[in-house]
């Protein structure tokens, strides 16, 4: 399991709201590349972003899935990455004061390739990636004012 912290200049529900925004998800979640379609009840529990992931012409079709919603504090998120398995996401949002949300940020893969790699090698493969995940997502919360 990797585990990523980041203070963002927004409130938490400012960024709460880029994390349910479904069509946001290829501005700022690392990896996706293109967004196709977004239930209408997204964040809801089951419901579901249809995205590719990988840069074209290389990309393949492949989804994520809200698993639990608590407006603005908690989502937690399925993604489901072909050969390479599934990996769940768990964004927690804190207040800091002063108009700041701490958001801490778990991956932990739960099935394929990277849940059957060691520990240490998921998480040297996650950690870059998160860390800028989390810096996009304070780029979108931050300027969505």
């Amino acid at each position: 399991m990797t585990t990523q912290e980041k203070i963002i200049e927004a409130e938490p529900d400012e960024v709460f709201a880029v994390l349910s925004d479904g069509w946001s998800y290829a501005y700022w979640r690392l990896g996706i590349s293109h967004v196709r379609q977004v239930d209408d009840e997204f964040p809801a529990e089951g419901s579901r972003i249809h995205h590719d992931l990988g840069p074209w012409p290389a990309s393949w079709q492949e989804d994520t899935t809200a698993m639990c919603t608590q407006p603005p504090h908690r989502m937690e998120l399925r993604t489901n990455l072909g050969l390479f398995g599934v990996v769940d996401s768990t964004f927690t949002l804190a207040a800091e004061g002063d108009g700041r949300t701490r958001v801490t940020m778990r991956k932990q893969p739960t099935a394929g390739f990277l849940h059957w790699l060691p520990a240490a090698a998921s998480d040297l493969l996650m950690r870059g990636r998160d860390r800028e995940t989390l810096r996009r997502l304070a780029d979108v919360s931050e300027h969505r004012r």
